[in-house]
């Protein structure tokens, strides 16, 4: 009786309505700087084949300088967001202290060979500022960032707007902070936010 029943849909057309109902109507579907193509979110610059492609995409190198975010000027009554650009060394060893502040927004930029890390915007890449890098077991403070990731010539870039939250605790003498990407329209079209300084 079920195969006679002229209202079944046929398994392709199931699969196609199936995956039409996970693309994108419009760009602020899409994560960060990503626009809606065709029903799928892409990269401005990457064509619509290669945003499939479960491997991270090879993208130009972050330009910093074009970030539509002010500079703070004196009397500036918005929120200031710090600006942190440290180095890392082959350890995962960060040259600088980051600004911590529960609920901060921060402005970050670090790379890292992208064999030393996860170039993905899902996964968790902890980094390290031990109180002695020549003793490590005495500890320091572990930094955690997810997300705003790109890759390019063999680097992975974490560049963009973040969130700072607290960690609670300490595991043998290590504290930890976490940093989750913000979405940059979302500070761009805030109003509310200038960088404290210019981006390198």
């Amino acid at each position: 009786m079920l195969a006679s029943c002229g209202n079944q849909v046929p398994p392709q057309q199931q699969q196609v309505a199936a995956s039409a109902a996970l693309q994108c109507g419009k760009d602020t579907d899409c994560k960060g700087d990503r626009i809606c193509n065709s029903g799928q979110c892409v990269s401005p610059s990457t064509p619509l084949a290669a945003s499939a492609s479960p491997e991270p995409v090879p993208a130009a190198e972050p330009n910093p300088s074009s970030d539509p975010v002010p500079v703070c000027k004196s009397g500036d009554g918005r929120t200031k967001v710090p600006v942190w650009q440290p180095s890392v060394d082959d350890s995962g060893n960060l040259s600088s202290d980051p600004p911590q502040k529960d609920g901060q927004i921060v402005y970050i930029q670090l790379y890292q060979d992208v064999s030393k890390t996860t170039c993905n915007d899902k996964e968790l890449n902890s980094f390290s500022r031990p109180e002695n890098p020549k003793e490590i077991m005495e500890g320091g403070l572990a930094v955690n960032i997810r997300g705003n990731t790109q890759f390019a010539n063999g680097i992975c870039y974490f560049s963009g707007y973040y969130m700072n939250e607290d960690v609670m605790g300490m595991h043998q003498g290590w504290i930890e902070t976490f940093y989750g990407a913000v979405d940059k329209k979302e500070i761009v079209m805030s109003g509310k936010y200038c960088l404290s300084k210019s981006i390198e």
